[in-house]
């Protein structure tokens, strides 16, 4: 199995605690031979890096289909959703 990353946005922030910070979010890509054929099977990941702190989350193998995982990184990076809140975020687009 061959995994990489694809950055898809970056935004600087400044948190209510008046941190300043960036947040990345990028493509995650597996290969994952299934009957002698390679599939990408598509994530999502949100990092996190301020001056004091660093935060990362990942969620792997969410779809197939180039063309959904970039709208959930799309909503992701327009909502600006921090590692923390990634997995109950994601939990609602999908729903």
């Amino acid at each position: 199995m061959t995994e990489r990353k694809i950055e898809y946005a970056s935004q600087h922030v400044v948190t209510d605690a008046g941190r300043n910070c960036l947040i990345r979010y990028a493509i995650t890509v597996d290969e994952i031979e299934i009957i002698e054929s390679l599939i990408e099977c598509y994530g999502v990941e949100v990092h996190l890096v301020s001056a004091d702190k660093e935060e990362c989350k990942t969620i792997r193998c969410i779809t197939t289909d180039v063309k959904s995982i970039e709208k959930i990184l799309r909503l992701l990076s327009d909502g600006l959703v921090f590692p923390e809140d990634l997995e109950e975020t994601l939990e609602n687009i999908l729903e």
